[in-house]
């Protein structure tokens, strides 16, 4: 069973991603959401924030990295914590950083009791002159599919006009062969699932 947010506000995807050295002791990035993650619980317009790590050589992962995924339903929490001291305590610790963002096409919700253990994130060109109402209706429909999947926690699709690229974004407690074996998937652990008023998970 999912829900999925009725028509209305514009929802927002938002992404960071700190690249961290081949060697760094990435307890410390897991010590550190174990201490503060839940500090997202209360930020307000927030839909859910997962804090993502991948680790050299997992998932034939590159490099090890810090790159944590928001979905806000409303565009003023986001805008405190950018512009405020939420953000800037990653600034504090790692430097300036772009931040990469979405608007959401189609986010759905599973109701079931899933314990998010992976997310999956495929970042697609769309090639000039494309049918974008086609497009559209494809990948709403396609993610409404994919939360057919009793595995899938959140799944979200969601696009960007200024480079025309479009953002695939799911939360699952396993992950598919088909998946892990696709280069082009990144593949991320989740450490903490913040999503305000709801059964948070760590």
């Amino acid at each position: 069973m999912y829900n999925k947010k009725e028509r209305g506000a514009i929802m927002i995807a938002m992404q960071y991603k700190i690249t961290l050295p081949s060697d760094y002791n990435m307890d410390i990035i897991r010590n550190r959401v174990s201490d503060k993650g839940y500090l997202a619980d209360n930020l307000q317009g927030l839909d859910f924030k997962a804090f993502l790590i991948s680790e050299k050589g997992n998932f034939s992962n590159n490099e090890n990295m810090y790159a944590p995924f928001y979905v806000w339903s409303k565009d003023m929490g986001m805008i405190d914590v950018v512009l405020g001291d939420f953000f800037q305590g990653i600034i504090t610790s790692f430097g300036w950083q772009k931040i990469s963002n979405w608007i959401v096409l189609h986010s759905s919700k599973s109701e079931n009791n899933i314990f998010p253990k992976y997310a999956l994130q495929e970042t697609i060109t769309i090639p000039t002159f494309t049918d974008l109402k086609a497009l559209r209706e494809q990948e709403v429909n396609r993610n409404k599919e994919v939360m057919d999947n009793p595995h899938m926690k959140y799944s979200i699709v969601a696009f960007n006009p200024e480079n025309w690229s479009l953002v695939r974004f799911q939360i699952a407690d396993n992950l598919e062969d088909n998946s892990v074996n696709n280069s082009q998937i990144e593949k991320y652990e989740v450490l903490y699932l913040a999503s305000p008023n709801q059964n948070n998970c760590h």
